[in-house]
């Protein structure tokens, strides 16, 4: 059996390549020039005997084995960035790097006032964020592009852990004379726009599990977007509450009859072995996200009008 032992840069090339940067740019992540790395690659393709990268018109775009090491390098070098922090925090310093994968209502409302209280206590921590839908968030958690993920549960195949709750509103135009409660069957009666966001699998399983089918609909990507739609009347839909902070004044927010919710959870690989700056966020993940998450739906129930609509309206019952 061949002996591998390629250098630990050349793999961290090979992973910031595979990851979606092209050769300049990975090469000046880690420090080389792109004649080294383009020769660094090379090298590591014939020590191995097979070619990681399928070449076309100058880009490079991984080969089926590639695909198939990319998980094993991120292992090893997760791996190896454990250890260096292990050691480090031996010493009494606290350093490493995070990367976490998040969906945007996550991104715009928690997170922020985690990541403050997380950089006071830990400076020299370095953190990145990777912003996806919920299908993105747990596949980079499962590739172990992320050390950890936020998203909305239930997520399989990865280990997970609740933190909190939103409400799921329905969202129709602001100038709409309706019930400040409705019922799905009502929603589904009207035009829907269903969030392509990531969320059309959490709003299909609510329909199922009411038996109300949901054909007359329209996907939308970005929430921006379908929340103006909605404001110019092309249609309803239901969004997590998260969603509403920044609710544009076109539209009205009404509560479902019976009230939905949305459980939101961190995620992490299921062989995942947490490195002390992981544990150290997950430690503040636990103690604070629960509240910061409660804080921010107090202070959006604040701002918005009574019942979350405008005016004295009848409620569906």
């Amino acid at each position: 059996m061949r002996k591998l032992e390629p250098a630990v840069r050349t793999l961290r090339l090979f992973q910031v390549i595979a990851e979606g940067d092209g050769l300049v740019q990975a090469a000046g992540k880690i420090g080389l020039s792109q004649s080294a790395a383009s020769h660094a690659i090379a090298a590591l393709e014939r020590s191995l005997g097979v070619q990681l990268f399928a070449r076309n018109s100058g880009q490079l775009r991984l080969s089926r084995i590639g695909e198939q090491i990319l998980p094993h390098v991120r292992q090893i070098l997760g791996s190896l960035d454990a250890i260096a922090e292990e050691i480090v925090s031996e010493s009494g310093v606290q350093t490493g790097a995070l990367r976490i994968a998040v969906v945007p209502s996550v991104a715009s409302s928690i997170i922020p006032a985690l990541l403050r209280e997380f950089a006071k206590l830990y400076p020299g921590i370095d953190v990145s964020l990777l912003e996806g839908t919920d299908h993105e968030v747990a596949e980079w958690v499962r590739q172990k592009m992320s050390h950890c993920g936020f998203a909305a549960l239930p997520v399989h195949l990865v280990n997970s852990e609740p933190i909190g709750k939103d409400e799921w509103m329905a969202i129709v135009p602001a100038k709409a004379n309706d019930q400040n409660r409705i019922r799905l069957e009502r929603l589904a009666s009207h035009r829907f726009l269903l969030s392509g966001g990531g969320c059309e699998d959490h709003i299909y399983r609510l329909f199922a599990e009411a038996r109300v089918p949901l054909s007359n609909h329209l996907l939308v990507r970005q929430m921006d977007t379908l929340q103006a739609m909605v404001g110019e009347g092309l249609g309803v839909s239901l969004v997590p509450s998260l969603t509403l902070i920044r609710k544009p004044k076109q539209i009205r927010a009404i509560r479902l009859v019976p009230r939905r919710y949305r459980t939101i959870g961190v995620l992490l690989p299921l062989d995942a072995i947490p490195s002390p700056a992981l544990t150290r966020w997950l430690d503040l993940v636990r103690a604070r996200a629960p509240v910061i998450l409660q804080q921010a739906l107090s202070g959006m129930k604040r701002s918005q009008e009574p019942g979350w609509g405008r005016g004295t309206v009848k409620s569906e019952r």
